[in-house]
């Protein structure tokens, strides 16, 4: 009887021990930020739908409470994202039209940003960026996996954010 208990316990003890392996690889990997996809290994029409849907998204939200919506206008480095949120630098600034019809760029944000989004066609619907001053860190760290913190925290490169205003103002030229 003693003999077929040994090997019983032994089976479950292995099962328990990968069981637990298993479990906690996963949580490394998520804690880590292993699980979230960069942008290189993503499908570009992904790429470009999530960027698109971010943009029209921090428009509606930033454009409420500043110049108006037609003339607040966004756009964004898209670091990757995984099955819940989508992880970019976002750049947005509202215009005015002066008298002359040459634009006055006004009030803006140039932030990481974590975007919150459902399937199908990435509905982007909730958003959270890092607070400011002593609390950036901090906040930052909570809201984007390591994978991306590492490149939001040393700030986008000054060519990368001259392309987002060049974007930003050609969307703002054309919608004067």
């Amino acid at each position: 009887m003693n003999k077929i208990y040994i090997p019983t316990i032994a089976i479950i003890a292995v099962i328990v021990a990968i069981t637990s392996f298993v479990f906690i690889w996963k949580n490394y990997i998520k804690e880590s930020g292993n699980f979230a996809k960069s942008v290189d290994n993503l499908n570009l029409s992904d790429n470009d739908k999530l960027k698109s849907n971010i943009n029209t998204f921090m428009e509606s939200q930033a454009g409420q409470g500043y110049l108006g919506k037609q003339n607040y206008h966004c756009s964004n480095h898209l670091y990757g994202y995984d099955d819940k949120y989508a992880y970019a630098w976002v750049y947005c600034s509202g215009f005015m039209v002066k008298n002359n019809n040459e634009l006055e760029e006004g009030t803006g944000f140039s932030i990481p940003t974590r975007l919150e989004y459902r399937q199908p066609n990435f509905y982007i619907f909730a958003y959270n960026q890092p607070g400011d001053g002593s609390s950036y860190d901090t906040t930052l760290r909570q809201i984007f996996p390591k994978k991306f913190y590492d490149l939001a925290y040393l700030h986008l490169p000054n060519d990368k954010i001259d392309e987002l205003n060049r974007e930003v103002r050609d969307k703002a030229r054309q919608a004067k």
